[in-house]
Order: C-alpha cells, then structure tokens, then sequence
C-alpha cells in the first residue's frame, strides 16, 4: 500500500509542478533570496509536508484533522501576503530617488512599512514550513493520497514525495528570481515586483472561497 501511495504521490505532484509554480512561485522567490536560503525553504517545505502527511496517514480518513482550521489557515495566507506585498512595495520603490529633507532631526525614524514587515514571517525556513498550513487544493489532493498510505510512515513518504515533484516548478522560478536579481537591470526588478504583489494577490483570494463554504474543495486547484 505503501508503494501505490508514493507513486500516486509522485504523478500527482508532477501534475501539480505548473500549478504551484504559479500559486506558490513568488513566495518560494520571495524566500530563497539566495542559494542558502532556497535551500532552507524547500528543506523546511518537505519536513512540513511530511509532518501534515504523517498526522493523515495516522488518522485514516480523518483528513480534516490534518489541516488547519479554515480561519487559521486564512489568517496565515493573509500574513504571508502581507509580507509579499510589503516585500513588493519595497523592491518597486528602491530605485526611485529619495526626496530630499530640509531638515534632519536627529535619528531617522523606519518606516511604519518596514516596522510591520520586520514582525512578519520572513525566514525561508519558517515560510516554507507555514506553507503546508496554506489553504490549498493541490496540496489537500496529497492529503488524501496519504490518507490511503496504511499509516503515518506511509503517509509522511508520500507527502514528501509530493512535496519534491511538485517544487520543480517553484525550484525554477526561484532560480530565475535569483539571476534576475543579480543582473539588477530596473526593468526587472520592477517585473519581479509585480510578480510578488500577484503572489500576494493569490494569497489573499486563496481562503476565501472556502471561508464562504466550508464543504467546499478550495478554488485554487479543485479537483
């Protein structure tokens, strides 16, 4: 049962790679800012899925015990598109001039911008753990393989298979996010701000639909 549940695993995540690419790219780029730190949210990604695998393997088919709760799953995608948009507000504004002060008074207050992004979940390891937590039908699909696995070990293997194939796509957009942010032309650190406000966006519509119908498969990937 075990083998079946990993191969199973192993096609859905392949068949989830554009899916999460588009969903979840901007905020793996958002935090591997470099190579150490790719490697900390996809490591702490897989030990997240594993962990989420593990509790429905166990649980048989009490698939709902191994997710969050619908608000607490809210809350989470709303903060991570919190940091996401303020990251983007960040990157679009930095190549603009500063405004020039006729006065200096004393030591330069932060920004109440940066003051909120400085209590938010930035670290690769901490974002890529939280994103087992997010609302997501691609990822409850991986949920249910596990549930069929015969138990935890079964189910913490096929989720970090899942978890594996389907970071193909958010392996490459983390890749490009890096070169792009090496070459450092204007243009591009412009489009990469885009791109991480439409990650915000996505993670701020994500948790609606099932908020609305809590029956409901989430809108994101219903299978």
């Amino acid at each position: 049962m075990i083998g079946w549940a990993i191969a199973t695993a192993a096609a859905a995540g392949l068949a989830s790679t554009a899916h999460c690419a588009v969903m979840c790219g901007p905020l793996a780029a958002f935090a591997g800012r470099d190579a150490r730190g790719a490697a900390q949210y996809h490591g702490a990604r897989l030990a997240g899925y594993a962990t989420v695998g593990a509790i429905a393997g166990a649980t048989g088919g009490l698939v709902s015990d191994a997710a969050p709760g619908r608000w607490t799953a809210a809350a989470l995608s709303w903060s991570l598109a919190l940091a996401l948009g303020l990251a983007a507000w960040s990157l679009w504004t930095s190549g603009r001039e500063p405004r020039p002060r006729l006065v200096k008074l004393g030591a330069r207050r932060r920004p109440w911008t940066e003051r909120l992004f400085a209590r938010l979940p930035k670290h690769p390891g901490v974002v890529g753990a939280l994103t087992a937590l997010l609302p997501c039908g691609a990822l409850y699909t991986g949920l249910l393989i596990a549930t069929g696995s015969g138990g935890a070990l079964g189910g913490a293997l096929s989720m970090t298979v899942f978890a594996a194939t389907s970071a193909l796509g958010l392996g490459a957009f983390s890749i490009a996010a890096v070169h792009l942010r090496r070459r450092r032309p204007a243009w591009l650190g412009r489009a990469f701000a885009v791109a991480l406000a439409l990650g915000a966006v996505v993670l701020v519509v994500r948790p609606i639909d099932a908020l609305r119908a809590p029956d409901a498969s989430p809108s994101c990937h219903a299978e």
